[in-house]
């Protein structure tokens, strides 16, 4: 997560206000990998992954 931040932020594509589903979707990766629960992290990985996706636009 901190390269894609990094990588984003070098880009200028860091949202200037952050979006609640972005937030929403870091929080479920975070509170599933940190109770092991890799059957909730993995959608939850993918749904932020598809914020960022959205975020970059067509490439």
């Amino acid at each position: 997560m901190a390269e894609v931040r990094t990588s984003r932020s070098q880009r200028g594509l860091m949202p200037f206000k952050h979006r609640n589903e972005a937030l929403q979707a870091h929080k479920d990766v975070a509170a599933a990998v940190a109770g092991g629960d890799a059957v909730m992290a993995e959608p939850a990985m993918h749904s932020s992954l598809n914020e960022v996706r959205g975020a970059m636009g067509p490439r």
